[in-house]
């Protein structure tokens, strides 16, 4: 027990003259910080998030938050495609001789998914 614990004990109650440690709080104690903080980074990866590190005003914490929020709800909504990127589908499909099927133009999460599949592909070849 430390030094700072046992002064905010009141020995005299009878209630706080045993401690009784739980299996669960053992176990947490013997990860150390360094295996807490990877689990924990696993676990973001999983969920698919970035760390990112920024220094920011202190007044404007509350302001990021709040638009990491947002970004995070309508990162899992699907919405429809950009004009970008049907644009560039449009320039695939004419370049490399490719057909997009009506599936992959119903959200834009899809549509990525098929260019970033394709761009690599070689052009067809004209004769």
């Amino acid at each position: 027990m430390s030094l700072r614990f046992r002064e905010f004990l009141d020995v005299s109650d009878p209630s706080y003259q045993t401690v009784t440690v739980t299996k669960k709080w053992k176990a947490k104690m013997k990860t150390t910080s360094t295996e807490r903080q990877r689990k924990h980074r696993e676990k973001m990866k999983t969920l698919d998030l970035a760390l990112v590190q920024v220094w920011v005003p202190k007044d404007r914490v509350v302001e990021l938050k709040s638009i990491a929020l947002q970004m995070n709800q309508e990162g899992s909504q699907d919405s429809e495609p950009s004009p970008r990127q049907l644009a560039f589908a449009q320039f695939l499909c004419d370049k490399k001789g490719l057909i997009l099927k009506q599936e992959d133009l119903a959200s834009s999460k899809k549509l990525s998914e098929w260019l970033n599949k394709n761009k690599k592909k070689p052009d067809k070849i004209q004769g």
